[in-house]
């Protein structure tokens, strides 16, 4: 009888004690988090198609790291320093983005940091000639001092079916 009451006790323990745990964050200041990280997914994307460096420069973080789909990471300064650089190519007419968007949006909440999936795909001209690229993405987002702020991004070409 007493082993089957520790046993009984031992079984018990680790689902009572999942009942005392409260998560991170209530379910509606999860949602608050979700549809604050949507909105910014939205300014980013529509900052990135204009080349706006200002306001890309204030949702990357200056801790951020940007690994591209050759591989290359990048820090805050060389990001925007690229971006700048397509700015100029855009003035000269060498490169146009026609379209920026963003599908498949996964959003998980962790406390004070978001982790966003989803595909990106982007449209447009370089050199005369269309380019497409379908690409598959992780970005995470920390909310620092009130604001949130990407700090890490890796991007990958969509595989062809």
């Amino acid at each position: 009888m007493r082993r089957t009451i520790f046993f009984a006790i031992i079984a018990l323990t680790p689902f009572s004690l999942s009942l005392t745990q409260k998560p991170d964050h209530a379910p509606n200041e999860n949602l608050q988090h979700e549809q604050e990280i949507r909105k910014l997914l939205d300014e980013f994307a529509q900052a990135f198609a204009r080349v706006d460096t200002a306001v890309l420069k204030n949702l990357i973080a200056d801790d951020y790291v940007h690994t591209n789909l050759t591989g290359e990471v990048l820090n805050k300064a060389q990001w925007l320093e690229r971006a700048k650089m397509r700015h100029a190519d855009i003035s000269a007419g060498k490169f146009k983005i026609d379209h920026y968007s963003y599908d498949d949006i996964r959003i998980r909440i962790y406390g004070n940091t978001a982790v966003v999936t989803g595909q990106a795909t982007t449209t447009g001209r370089q050199e005369g000639k269309e380019l497409k690229w379908d690409l598959r993405f992780t970005n995470v987002w920390v909310k620092r001092e009130g604001r949130w702020q990407r700090v890490a991004f890796h991007d990958s070409r969509v595989a062809s079916p």
